[in-house]
């Protein structure tokens, strides 16, 4: 028994010297630089219907592909880069083609090739909605920093109109957000109306938790309503009119939340919805 015991023993120090190691680990990367690289992230918000035969499998930026094993890249009213927060792809400042396919076969369809102006060292998000015109190209700004003395209690929105009259019509209505008021369930509206292809300044609505020892989330109802105060009415997937459009999200303590209004106001297969997605 007293010799199994230091067998053991020496098993257990040379599986502590055999991982240890004086080699670094090493990860590629690349430094960027800033003064000749712009970051943009892409996104889908066309009026199509939500199947997968609309999926992007295959983006060029300036003839830079990028694909995903024979996945799509770039599903319907979506971004890419995906699979993590913040992530943005670095292309070179100026004039940027872009060209999508649907399939990712060699000989697929290629259904888009436009063009968009970026500038060093900034954001951007590339808004791709009509295939036969060039993408909305918004900048993304600085994400609100939060610096309290006790626990945050806010979270960053920032609000997009993408909206269709119909599968080739965008709205050239302005449209106002509006958050629901927590404690009087009154709908108060929060930044500027804005037009198609524009976007609020980034806004910090309250966020109370519902669960006292978490990092805190809670659920925002919203609506869109014109500017002059009456309710945004469309049709529904069973081709009834809504007479007033709503929606919430659950916002986390803290993140920073872009919202996508997009679809169309008058067709049954591409209805109104916001599509979130999440900036930090």
């Amino acid at each position: 028994m007293k010799y199994f015991k230091y067998i053991i023993m020496s098993l257990v120090l040379v599986a502590a010297a055999t991982s240890c190691s004086d080699r670094d680990v090493e990860f590629p990367w690349e430094p960027v630089d800033t003064s000749t690289k712009a970051f943009v992230q892409i996104m889908y918000m066309g009026p199509v219907t939500n199947v997968a035969a609309n999926n992007i499998y295959k983006i060029t930026l300036n003839n830079q592909v990028y694909e995903n094993n024979g996945a799509a890249i770039l599903s319907t009213y979506n971004g890419t880069p995906g699979g993590g927060t913040g992530l943005f792809y670095t292309v070179d400042a100026g004039d940027v083609n872009i060209k999508l396919w649907k399939s990712d076969t060699s000989d697929g369809a290629e259904v888009y090739n436009n063009k968009f102006h970026v500038e060093a060292g900034k954001y951007y998000s590339v808004v791709v909605h009509l295939f036969t015109l060039p993408p909305t190209v918004i900048e993304r700004g600085e994400l609100p920093v939060f610096i309290t003395s006790s626990t945050v209690e806010n979270s960053a929105v920032r609000f997009y109109n993408f909206m269709f009259e119909d599968e080739t019509t965008p709205s050239t209505a302005k449209l106002q957000l509006r958050l629901q008021n927590t404690e009087t369930k009154e709908y108060e509206p929060v930044g500027k109306p804005v037009g198609f292809g524009e976007a609020t300044e980034w806004l910090t609505p309250t966020v109370i938790k519902t669960s006292y020892n978490s990092s805190g989330s809670q659920r925002r109802d919203l609506d869109v309503i014109y500017t002059d105060g009456s309710p945004l009415a469309y049709t529904n997937a069973n081709g009834g009119t809504v007479a007033k459009f709503t929606d919430y999200w659950t916002l986390a303590i803290g993140r920073g939340y872009m919202w996508f209004l997009r679809g169309t106001r008058g067709t049954t297969t591409r209805p109104l919805a916001i599509t979130q997605w999440t900036a930090n």
